[in-house]
C-alpha cells in the first residue's frame, strides 16, 4: 500500500508494484494540489529516484505532478543488482509504470537521465503506449564508443556465453558534477550501485548504436540537455541522434562546463529553468 507525507501544496506517495513478470517496482510521485500536466523521470544505471527529488520539487511548484521508479536491478526495486534478461524488460516496465501512475487526463511527458535517457528515446521511437506528450533525453547514453573496444567485445562474447557475469563498473562520483555535495552524496548513498552484467552492459551498447541513427523516427517534441564536459556519455552521441531528428519541434541545449549531470551541476537552476519553461510551453 502507497505511504503519503505532505507538506505544503505537495503530496509525495510511494509504493511498489509489480512488473508484468512479477518483478517488484519501488515508485514515487510528487504532486501538487492541482497538477496542469505530468512527467515521469526515468533516472541513470546504478542510481534511483530519489536523486530527482529537488528536479521533482522545482517542477512540482510549477504545477507538474512527478512519477519516477527505481529500474529493476535498481534501488529499492527487485531483481539483481545490475542484471536484466533484456533491454526490453526496461521498456515495457516503463510503459506498465506509465500506466499505473499517470492520470489519464492530464499530458504526460518522459524524462530520462543517461541510461534513462537512451530508454526514453528508445520507447518513443518504438511507438510505445502510452504515447508520451514530449520527451526530454538528460545526456543520454548514445556514445558507447567511450567504452574501450575490448570490454564492448568481451560484453558482447559474455553476453552470449556467460549473460550473468557481472563486474563493478561504479561511475567515479567526480565526473557527475562540479558541486562537492552531489559527488559527497552520491559516494555515501547506500542504493547507488555499480554492478553491471555482460547482458545488460551488450544490451545498452547495442540499443545505443541502433537508436543514435534513429533520429528521424521521433514523433513527438523533443527536448534534450548535456552538459559539454560529460565524459561518461560524450556529447557528439547525442549531437549525432539530434542530427537525424526531423521533427519540427526539437531543441538541444549544451552547457561549457556541465558534466553528466545537468540537473546537479552548477548551472542547475538553468539547465531546470530550461525543462520547465519547455515542459510548460507545451502544454
Amino acid at each position: 500500500m502507497p505511504v503519503a507525507d505532505s507538506i505544503p501544496a505537495v503530496t509525495h506517495h510511494e509504493g511498489t508494484h509489480p512488473a508484468p513478470d512479477g518483478c517488484e517496482l519501488y515508485w514515487q510521485s510528487w504532486r501538487p494540489e492541482s497538477p496542469h500536466a505530468q512527467l515521469l523521470i526515468l533516472h541513470g544505471f546504478g542510481e534511483h529516484s530519489g536523486r530527482y527529488r529537488r528536479l521533482a520539487g522545482e517542477l512540482v511548484a510549477a504545477g507538474v505532478a512527478v512519477h519516477a521508479f527505481d529500474h529493476r536491478g535498481h534501488g529499492r526495486s527487485g531483481g539483481a543488482r545490475g542484471r536484466i534478461r533484456r533491454w526490453a524488460d526496461f521498456r515495457r516496465d516503463a510503459g506498465h509504470m506509465a500506466g499505473v501512475l499517470a492520470d489519464a487526463s492530464l499530458p504526460l511527458f518522459f524524462y530520462g537521465h543517461s541510461m534513462g535517457g537512451l530508454m526514453v528515446l528508445d520507447y518513443a521511437l518504438r511507438g510505445e503506449a502510452p504515447e508520451p506528450a514530449g520527451v526530454i533525453a538528460s545526456s543520454p547514453f548514445l556514445w558507447p564508443e567511450s567504452v574501450p573496444a575490448w570490454r564492448r567485445a568481451l560484453a558482447a562474447v559474455a553476453a552470449a556465453l556467460a549473460p550473468g557475469f557481472t563486474e563493478s563498473a561504479r561511475i567515479d562520483a567526480r565526473l557527475l558534477s562540479r558541486d562537492p555535495a552531489v559527488v559527497h552524496d552520491y559516494e555515501q548513498d547506500p542504493l547507488v550501485h555499480g554492478e553491471i552484467s555482460a547482458r545488460l552492459a551488450h544490451e545498452m551498447f547495442s540499443t545505443a548504436r541502433r537508436t543514435r541513427g534513429a533520429g528521424a523516427g521521433i514523433r513527438q517534441p523533443l527536448l534534450i540537455v548535456q552538459g559539454e564536459d560529460d565524459r561518461l556519455c560524450p556529447a557528439q552521441g547525442s549531437e549525432r541522434f539530434f542530427a537525424g531528428v526531423t521533427h519540427p519541434d526539437r531543441i538541444r541545449r549544451t552547457w561549457p562546463q556541465t558534466r553528466h549531470e545537468p540537473h546537479n551541476d552548477l548551472d542547475r537552476d538553468e539547465v531546470i529553468t530550461t525543462i520547465r519553461e519547455w515542459l510548460l510551453a507545451r502544454l
